[in-house]
């Protein structure tokens, strides 16, 4: 009889310890459990679509000096690299016909710029079919870029761009576009086009290695980090949180830039994504938000 007794006891101390937690417990441990991940909003702002290009400087105008008569040159005013005015006198010629002395005759500059060939020698032999001086425009300068056939139907004369060069990392230059090529080159299936910058320093010089921004849209439109994407195959997902359950939706995107991705459909402003933990992230699991902003 009392071994019988022993036995109920037992069952008894058994059940009560294993009967099931309160409703409070079981929720209390459900929100323990819960993965905590990190969330932001999705913004609205402006979006610019941008194509880096590459090229070259130029001189803005190149002008090459040719004496009118045949002679000899006399004397030279000026060297490689110097500034010169318009009517600014270069060298002097004596013309060479044996028997008749004529006056000297004056090379004078067509513009004001910088000289930047000089092929004259005093007491050498020149002709009008031989340049002995080029003067080169710089202030403007012209950047030469090549425009890929796809973005031909992008651009326009006057239209703006800005150009950064490696001599000058820090810094932006702003220019136009003022000359088109009629033609695409047939083997790069590329249009050339200049794009005029201010030079008042004189800190740029021709052939430097350029790189210009072209902008051919600018509008408003919803941004997310580029963090938030979940990729699969040629499909692209976010996990968006609401009411503390995370939700896989796919999305349709733009155009990436500094870091953010825009977002064409799937979303809303305002919508709460996780850009952190959704790895781990299943479709309607319970998630704790971290860090809202």
């Amino acid at each position: 009889m009392k071994k019988v007794m022993l036995m109920v006891l037992l069952s008894v101390i058994i059940w009560v310890g294993c009967r099931p937690e309160s409703a409070e417990q079981t929720v209390q441990t459900a929100a323990q459990t819960r993965l905590v991940v990190r969330t932001v909003p999705v913004g609205s702002e402006e979006i610019v679509q941008s194509y880096t290009l590459f090229g070259e400087t130029k001189a803005f105008k190149d002008v090459d000096v040719f004496p009118r008569i045949n002679g000899i040159a006399q004397s030279k005013t000026v060297s490689l690299g110097t500034r010169v005015e318009k009517g600014q006198l270069l060298a002097t010629v004596k013309q060479d016909i044996p028997g008749m002395d004529f006056a000297l005759y004056q090379i004078e500059s067509p513009m004001s710029g910088v000289l930047t060939m000089d092929a004259l020698e005093v007491g050498a032999t020149v002709s009008p079919q031989r340049a002995v001086f080029r003067v080169s425009q710089q202030q403007p300068l012209a950047v030469q870029l090549n425009i890929p056939e796809a973005l031909v139907n992008r651009i326009k004369m006057g239209q703006k761009m800005q150009v950064q060069f490696e001599a000058f990392p820090e810094k932006t230059f702003n220019g136009e576009i003022y000359e088109i090529s009629p033609f695409l080159n047939q083997s790069s299936r590329s249009l050339a086009v200049r794009v005029k910058i201010d030079n008042p320093e004189s800190i740029l010089k021709p052939g430097m290695f350029a790189k210009a921004f072209l902008n051919v849209d600018r509008r408003q439109g919803l941004t997310v980090p580029l963090d938030a994407l979940i990729r699969s195959g040629a499909r692209r997902y976010v996990f968006k949180v609401q009411d503390g359950v995370a939700q896989k939706i796919p999305i349709q995107t733009g155009v990436i830039f500094d870091n953010r991705i825009e977002i064409i459909s799937g979303l809303s402003e305002g919508d709460r994504i996780v850009v952190f933990g959704q790895s781990l992230l299943d479709d309607g699991m319970q998630v704790q938000e971290e860090d809202q902003v």
